[in-house]
């Protein structure tokens, strides 16, 4: 079995669903994740997505926008919060659905944002519906291949479990020594290197450490 990982991005438009688009464009949410995604036999979608910010600022979209079926926003256990939404998909986010759901692919979660607003997906099936696949990839969608391979469920570590973000503060952290012994570099280093303040290499720092440590502490 062959997986595949690209990076997303819609040409037309902010977001892949008009509620993503609106999320996108608020200021006062920053979106990290997608956890999980599936299109219903009905032909609506239901997603589970990690966002940071203000909660009350998605649910005012939600409650305003005529595509949202029923959500539910709670707070995560970790950082930020989750929303749990039912909803009827719209272009480009159908027929991304309608090819996974049509080549019977797995989709390998967390669906991550980048940064640039792009979505870094992983995919995974027999070669040959994988090619068909990326084939039938929508022309609104701008699609780059970053890794193609023989996919295997071991290969996942803590790491992969990381926002994209995180994965960056994280190798930055470990390449300049912050968690050599002894310490060779400080908050303040690294946030000099990653263009942000020492608080929010704080903040990210503590996020992974208590990631992968809840993983790893049963």
């Amino acid at each position: 079995m062959r997986y595949f990982q690209l990076l997303l991005t819609p040409k037309e438009q902010e977001g892949f669903h008009e509620l993503d688009t609106l999320t996108a464009q608020h200021a006062a949410i920053e979106r990290e994740a997608i956890l999980h995604l599936n299109l219903l036999n009905d032909g609506t979608g239901v997603a589970l997505f990690l966002m940071q910010g203000e909660s009350a600022a998605l649910e005012g979209i939600y409650e305003e926008h005529e595509s949202v079926l029923s959500y539910d926003v709670f707070d995560s256990e970790e950082s930020g919060f989750h929303a749990h939404v039912h909803f009827e998909p719209d272009n480009p986010a159908t027929e991304l659905l309608q090819i996974v759901d049509r080549h019977k692919l797995y989709i390998d979660p967390p669906l991550e944002y980048t940064d640039e607003g792009a979505l870094r997906l992983t995919a995974a099936g027999p070669q040959e519906l994988v090619r068909r696949a990326a084939i039938d990839i929508p022309d609104t969608v701008d699609a780059y291949l970053e890794l193609i391979g023989e996919y295997e469920p071991q290969r996942d570590s803590l790491v992969t479990m990381l926002t994209d973000r995180q994965q960056e503060v994280l190798q930055t952290a470990v390449e300049m020594g912050y968690y050599s012994i002894p310490r060779q570099a400080t908050h303040e280093d690294l946030a000099a290197h990653l263009d942000c303040s020492a608080g929010t290499v704080g903040e990210h720092l503590r996020k992974i450490e208590a990631r992968v440590l809840s993983e790893l502490i049963p």
